[in-house]
């Protein structure tokens, strides 16, 4: 065979063996995925089950190290190198006993008498002194906003303990003026006494005094050196709450005004002054009816104390109440000094008032006009 011939069937040789591995090889890889394409055709996940066993691992003894018990003098000489026990206060302590109970409630003594004793004289309980009787303490004094009552402290006992009917006919004080009401002693040495009308106080613009003659004898029998007097007066008349309030108020207005006390309201409506004056301008009572027709003022008549208000109107020359205020002005409503009051003779002694305003001129004929093009600007 000529070399050139046998080289190249070598070369053929090779070539075909080199192929067949990858030949194979491709094949098991499409076996291989055909097997998975037929898996993934079913639907669902799949199980396999197989039978198992139970693998116990034998139990492994623990085995002790090889020890030796210590004889009786090893043992001590090892338990007399350690430090001595140290004994506190709290190692020790006695057996916690409950409390006792309480010892079981003694009977008690019936004592046959009267809650009051029969009257013999003086008290035997009272002090034997001869100190002269004082005035321990006294209230109100000087001027007050409020006199709920009157309270006299004397330094001994003036009466016996006994009924108040009995006690307070013994009254050694003298109030001036004294309105309705009633002594009465509050035990044995203070002496007071209770208004009975205008919701349990003294009456308003009023100057009271207190009097104790001379001569006032405790039960002891001890008088009083001299004569204690003292006084104090309660305010006059302060307005409270006035109406209308406003900066444009109808020239018809009604007017409320509204005090801390009684008052007499044509007493005091002779008093008040409207400003600015003006010619057969004056102020008068308001009616029943008026009253009724003005819803603001009749509900601060309902929140007002009876005899403490007064309503009032202006009117013209000719009496009417139409317009007669002045347009676009400012009302002064003045109370002057010396206005008297209904519960005592003390007068105001400063000027008080309240002021609004009425409608313009422009508007009160724009009201008439409706708010429209009804009128002239020439009317």
């Amino acid at each position: 065979m000529k070399p050139k011939h046998a080289l190249a069937r070598l070369l053929m040789l090779s070539i075909i063996l080199t192929a067949l591995p990858a030949t194979s090889a491709h094949i098991a890889i499409a076996q291989d995925k055909k097997d998975v394409a037929d898996e993934s055709t079913e639907d669902g996940l799949r199980f396999r089950l197989s039978e198992g066993s139970e693998k116990r691992e034998p139990a492994r003894p623990n085995h002790l190290a090889p020890t030796t018990s210590l004889s009786e003098t090893e043992t001590q000489n090892l338990l007399a190198r350690l430090p001595g026990v140290k004994t506190e206060a709290s190692d020790t302590l006695d057996f916690n006993l409950r409390e006792r109970s309480l010892p079981p409630p003694r009977a008690g003594e019936t004592i046959q008498s009267a809650f009051v004793p029969p009257a013999s004289g003086a008290p035997a309980s009272l002090p034997n002194t001869t100190a002269p009787l004082e005035v321990l303490r006294f209230a109100p004094e000087g001027d007050v906003d409020l006199a709920p009552g009157l309270s006299i402290t004397f330094s001994q006992a003036m009466v016996a303990v006994d009924s108040q009917e009995e006690a307070a006919a013994s009254v050694p004080v003298t109030l001036t003026p004294q309105p309705k009401g009633k002594w009465r002693w509050l035990g044995t040495q203070t002496l007071i006494f209770q208004p009975e009308v205008l919701g349990g106080r003294l009456p308003m613009a009023t100057n009271y005094t207190v009097d104790i003659p001379a001569g006032t004898k405790s039960v002891l029998g001890n008088a009083l050196p001299q004569a204690k007097t003292f006084t104090f007066a309660t305010p006059p008349a302060t307005l409270k709450n006035t109406y209308p309030k406003g900066e444009s108020e109808p020239r018809d207005a009604l007017m409320f005004l509204e005090f801390d006390q009684r008052i007499d309201a044509t007493s005091v409506l002779e008093k008040i002054r409207l400003q600015p004056e003006s010619s057969g301008l004056r102020l008068r009572l308001a009616t029943p009816q008026e009253l009724a027709a003005e819803e603001t003022v009749k509900d601060l008549v309902k929140q007002s104390q009876e005899g403490r208000w007064l309503a009032l109107r202006a009117i013209d020359s000719n009496g009417s109440t139409k317009d007669a205020l002045p347009a676009d002005t400012n009302i002064n409503i003045i109370i002057p000094p010396d206005t008297p009051s209904a519960e005592g003779t003390s007068t105001t002694t400063a000027q008080q008032g309240f002021t609004f305003k009425t409608y313009s001129a422009l508007r009160v004929r724009d009201a008439q006009c409706g708010y429209k093009d009804r009128c002239s600007p020439f009317d």
